[in-house]
C-alpha cells in the first residue's frame, strides 16, 4: 500500500499512553509501501515516534510520525520535529 497525505492538517492529537505516531502512524512491515507528505502541516501531537526507511534520500519523518517504509516523501510540509 501507498500513502499520499495532500492538504492536511493534523493538529494536537495525542496517541495515547505507551502508543506511536500522536500526528500520523504507517507501517509497511515488508517494506513496499511507500509515504509522501505535500502541502501538510503536523504540529502539537504527542506520543511515541520513529522512521524506518529501507531506500531514498529523506530518512526522518518528525516527531509526529510512527513509520516503517520503502521510501519516503515530503514537500513543502511543516513537521514537527523536523
Amino acid at each position: 500500500m501507498n500513502l499520499k497525505v495532500c492538504g492536511t492538517a493534523v493538529l494536537g492529537n495525542a496517541a495515547g499512553r505507551g502508543a506511536f505516531g500522536g500526528g500520523l502512524f504507517f507501517t509497511s512491515n515488508d517494506f513496499g509501501g511507500t509515504l509522501s507528505i505535500i502541502d501538510s502541516t503536523m504540529t502539537g501531537n504527542t506520543g511515541g515516534y520513529w522512521t524506518v526507511v529501507a531506500s531514498g534520500a529523506t530518512k526522518n519523518a518528525g516527531t509526529a510520525v510512527g513509520t516503517n517504509t520503502k521510501s519516503l516523501t515530503i514537500v513543502n510540509s511543516t513537521l514537527q520535529g523536523l
